[in-house]
């Protein structure tokens, strides 16, 4: 069986998804391949699109920023008074569907692709069964990735919704793969996926990568006092609202707890700082990372929306206890053995959250344990090649 995985980066969130599932499916003897827009990782099986038709799409999508579709995009989003979000176009300067690795493949699967894959070209010219694993809720918008951000009364909205519904219509073979429950309750039944194959399949997490440090030692590396209370998050960037770390910075500001400080690691763009929050920048190494996990008594996660919480399990496999709100994925995540799922979204909820973990003793050998069992690469790589099979 060959497989072709497309994800516009193989870095961040949706891009380390869509590798590691990849790395997975080849050790259970799929044929996979990834093609991205831009590659960093050293491994053959991962290709870049081509350069000079990438150069191309990057000339066209700077046009487009001040004269074209991204530029009335950009318009209507900022006329839209207290909406913040990531918008993006399901259209490119693309040809991905002549590309040798889509030519070749038995089965296409798209993951995050947004402005680099075409939706009206390459849903009318991929005559394959296409698998879609959604890493947020931008399918079933016009530009908007979740709903909180969408646009009313929009044309934009509007006229790139119809394009979506449109394109994918004609998909004959079409699989969409939910990351969690609560995303596959609230969409199974929307117009766009109705004719589809659905599934419910979770994130995985490697514990080879991903593995318990000792403490002492992961806190000389981030100049962590041996006496202060560390809660860790980890964000793309760091100070994007729906994150929460403002939120997590009140939770602890009314706690009062002596010496606690917010590890945050990931991008600071705006230069943020206070004097409960210490920065690391973004890690993307796992073994760094587990570093990271290990040098905190908790992990929070205080984000308003996700599609599957991919940093909790990171941080269980280093045996670190959860303390999240109640997103996408948490559901099936948490249990009273590796951490807390708070009731709401508000400071309190967190702070009451908070007061549950630190009051509960915690096995970091059973959280590890947990993690392990549920939501291995092989586990998941398996739930995979069952649905492609299905498809085909």
């Amino acid at each position: 069986m060959k497989v072709v995985q497309i994800n516009k980066l193989d870095t961040d969130g949706a891009g380390l998804c869509c590798y590691r599932i990849h790395k997975s499916l080849i050790r259970r003897g799929v044929e996979s391949s990834m093609l991205v827009a831009k590659k960093t990782v050293k491994d053959s099986t991962v290709r870049a699109y081509n350069r000079f038709l990438y150069f191309c799409m990057l000339v066209s999508q700077t046009l487009s920023r001040k004269f074209g579709a991204e530029k009335r995009m950009n318009e209507s989003v900022k006329k839209s008074d207290g909406v913040k979000g990531f918008y993006s176009l399901p259209t490119s300067f693309s040809f991905l569907h002549l590309d040798k690795a889509v030519r070749n493949a038995d089965l296409v699967h798209i993951h995050w692709v947004n402005c680099f894959l075409d939706y009206p070209s390459f849903f009318a010219k991929v005559k394959k069964p296409i698998v879609m694993t959604l890493h947020d809720e931008n399918l079933f918008y016009g530009i908007a990735h979740y709903e909180r951000n969408v646009l009313k009364d929009s044309e934009v909205e509007k006229k790139y919704y119809d394009l979506k519904q449109k394109s994918i219509s004609g998909v004959e073979k079409l699989g969409i793969v939910f990351l969690s429950k609560m995303m596959y309750d609230k969409y199974k039944n929307h117009e766009i996926v109705r004719k589809a194959k659905t599934t419910i399949i979770h994130n995985s997490v490697d514990c080879s990568l991903f593995n318990i440090k000792d403490k002492n030692s992961a806190r000389k590396k981030y100049g962590i006092k041996s006496d202060e209370t560390i809660f860790i998050m980890v964000a793309n960037v760091i100070t994007e609202e729906r994150k929460g770390l403002l939120v997590a910075i009140e939770a602890l500001e009314k706690l009062g707890i002596p010496k606690a400080k917010i590890l945050a690691v990931g991008n600071n763009p705006t230069n943020f700082s206070h004097e409960r929050v210490i920065t690391t920048g973004p890690i993307r190494d796992g073994e760094e990372l587990s570093y990271a996990y290990s040098s905190a008594d908790y992990f929070i996660m205080p984000s308003m929306q996700e599609a599957f919480a991919q940093t909790p399990i990171e941080a269980m496999a280093c045996g670190v206890p959860a303390v999240v709100f109640p997103v996408s994925g948490t559901e099936e995540l948490m249990n009273d053995t590796c951490g807390v799922r708070c009731s709401g979204f508000t400071v309190e909820d967190l702070v009451e959250g908070i007061k549950k973990a630190m009051t509960t003793s915690y096995e970091k050998d059973n959280i590890r344990e947990y993690v392990s069992l549920n939501f291995s690469p092989e586990h998941i790589a398996d739930m995979y090649i069952d649905f492609y099979k299905n498809l085909l």
